[in-house]
């Protein structure tokens, strides 16, 4: 996956104990475009993971020492063709 790339969300059943922790999310079968792929940090992400943010999907800044905005395991999409 790379910035500007069109996804679609193929898993949006989130844990409920890190929903509180976001103030958006993305939704099963819906259309977005990637902004951003890094290194994931928890709670979404397994350590090591790759993380995507999402345009139009914002959400605060993780409270760790990284004080990255949170974003999503790449394995809830899938690339457009």
């Amino acid at each position: 996956m790379d910035t500007g790339d069109h996804v679609i969300c193929v898993d949006s059943n989130f844990h409920p104990s890190i929903v509180p922790l976001y103030t958006s999310l993305p939704m099963k079968g819906r259309e977005y475009v990637i902004r951003d792929v890094r290194l994931g940090i928890t709670p979404d992400c397994r350590n090591g993971a790759v993380s995507v943010l999402l345009v139009g999907v914002n959400n605060p800044l993780a409270k760790s020492r990284s004080e990255l905005e949170r974003g999503f395991d790449e394995r809830r999409f899938k690339v457009l063709t």
